[in-house]
């Protein structure tokens, strides 16, 4: 999918219109002006990558200026939509472009809710806003967030780029010449540019400046244009009745009508109904990342890190998490500091995205790596919990309550290390967890060895039992032991692992054991994401 920003038709307008008057003036012919002006904004298209959105607005210029040369009136809509079957008929796959679905948006928006929404006062503001509110389902679709101070930016933004557009091209021209004439004449467009960049900076630090909506439902997109197609209705009405001369009355009910509307349709998008618990192994390559959603709404992450994959916060734990509308983490639990396990948590923690607690065990908070992901964590704001063998964390509402007292309890029970366990091998310090919420249970051991297995099993014995079974150390054959898998006795188990790494893993030995307990086992690097949710396992979000 196309995710660039669309080119809009807007710079192709000025610089087009401008040639074509241009040559108007100088007494050249209809048929001339159109040819020549024609053939410099397809000249610009094919210099810009010919992009879809930027063939739209060409095509749609084109179509104006024949139609003028030809003594016609045209229609914006109409020409749109001749270009809209022309782009389909090239490549029908265009309709999953998000270029092309933002530039026939927007045409769309301008010619049907603006001038139905931008009547009577306040005209600019509403105008901007009648742009924006029927594109926010297509925003919310490919980039899972809404930017809900966008509207206002853009009451500063709009009108200056003329500026930019003029000064780019007289700087282009003058640069033939000198390179000094070219940067006196781009300063304009420079210092409009910095000022956007410096506004855009503000903005993104004001509390709320963007919402996670995650990727909308069809129904939530089916009602939102039916809920705002019956809002144009009701405000062609009202429209009408001032145009004929009503009272200030009807202007301000007018007014109220176009608050409503926007808030019911924000709403409708922001608004997330009740979802029921949710576990998610994720395809990180050689490493680490689990995610669950408890009954009441509580988010947790474990580990989030991998020695393969580049930038693994930023193309696959936050992709996912605005995905599916997971506004912040309560606890990220972390197993311990191996690059496979952090690299990912690092980089989400540097993008300012919500995490309130991170949760790491105390006999290996000192640890040289560790200590320098727990300062960047505080540095964060980021409130820090260490954790030992018998701790438990009670989820028992929406933001999560931390206690010792009730292991029973919904929620995470650490399992080892205890403040006197110590280990030559950082593996075998990992936090070992035991997640509990309902009827489903879970463990979660890092990268411990079966050493560390064979402990646990003598303390804890039957009380390990559990559905679910996050295979320890990627599927090595140093884990997994028999004892182990007996006394989980786990449904089923998930291994994540590269398809090819040097490790071996996962091991034949340890999945052999899990196949002889009639385990269900999957691979992240055969199955992709892993989901349960409502008793239904889903491979690559596939039952």
């Amino acid at each position: 999918m196309d995710r660039k920003n669309p080119q809009t038709g807007l710079h192709i307008s000025i610089v087009g219109m401008a040639f074509y008057k241009l040559l108007r003036k100088r007494r050249v012919s209809y048929t001339a002006a159109f040819v020549c002006s024609a053939a410099l904004i397809l000249s610009y298209a094919v210099m810009t990558g010919n992009a879809v959105s930027t063939r739209r607005a060409v095509g749609m210029f084109i179509l104006t200026m024949l139609a003028a040369a030809l003594g016609r009136c045209t229609d914006m809509l109409n020409s749109l939509g001749i270009m809209v079957i022309y782009l389909l008929w090239d490549n029908p796959m265009v309709l999953g472009y998000a270029g092309f679905v933002f530039s026939v948006g927007a045409i769309l928006a301008i010619g049907i809710v603006t001038p139905v929404m931008s009547a009577s006062k306040g005209g600019k503001f509403w105008a901007s806003v009648s742009i924006q509110l029927p594109m926010l389902p297509v925003v919310a679709m490919n980039y899972y967030e809404l930017p809900l101070f966008a509207v206002f930016v853009n009451l500063i933004v709009i009108p200056a780029l003329p500026v930019v557009f003029i000064s780019g091209l007289l700087a282009s021209a003058a640069g033939c010449f000198g390179v000094m004439p070219g940067k006196l004449l781009v300063f304009p467009a420079f210092a409009v540019l910095k000022l956007y960049e410096v506004l855009c900076g503000l903005v993104m630090k004001l509390p709320g400046a963007t919402v996670i909506t995650g990727a909308p439902d069809g129904y939530r997109i089916f009602l939102f244009y039916a809920v705002m197609s019956g809002f144009l209705v009701a405000f062609s009405l009202k429209k009408r009745a001032i145009e004929c001369g009503s009272k200030e009355k009807s202007q301000i009910l007018y007014s109220v009508q176009r608050v409503v509307c926007t808030a019911v349709l924000l709403a409708i998008l922001l608004v997330k109904p009740k979802t029921a618990a949710q576990l998610d192994i994720l395809d990180v390559g050689q490493g680490d990342g689990i995610f669950y959603r408890f009954e009441s709404g509580t988010c947790i992450f474990i580990d989030g890190g991998s020695s393969d994959r580049k930038q693994l916060g930023e193309n696959v734990i936050m992709p996912f998490l605005k995905y599916n509308g997971i506004q912040s983490i309560s606890y990220w639990f972390v197993s311990h500091a191996d690059s496979d396990h952090i690299s990912g948590l690092s980089e989400v923690i540097d993008s300012g995205y919500t995490i309130e607690h991170i949760v790491v065990a105390e006999a290996a908070a000192n640890e040289e790596a560790m200590e320098e992901l727990l300062f960047k964590a505080k540095e964060a704001e980021i409130d820090i919990c260490l954790m030992s063998k018998g701790d438990s964390i009670e989820i028992n509402d929406a933001s999560g309550s931390r206690s010792t007292a009730n292991e029973e309890a919904d929620g995470i029970m650490c399992l080892y290390p205890g403040p006197s366990d110590t280990a030559l091998d950082r593996n075998d310090m990992c936090l070992v967890l035991k997640l509990t919420d309902g009827r489903f249970s879970g463990i979660f051991g890092g990268d411990i060895s079966s050493e560390v297995e064979k402990k646990l099993v003598n303390e804890y014995g039957d009380e390990l039992s559990v559905d679910f079974y996050k295979a320890n150390h990627h599927g090595s054959r140093y884990s997994s032991s028999a004892d182990w898998i007996e006394a989980l006795s786990p449904r089923w188990a998930a291994v994540s692992c590269a398809a090819e790494n040097r490790y071996g893993h996962p091991a034949d030995e340890a999945m052999d054991r899990l196949m002889d307990a009639k385990c269900r086992i999957l691979y992240t690097m055969q199955s992709g994401q892993i989901k349960y949710k409502e008793s239904t396992i889903y491979e690559n979000n596939r039952q």
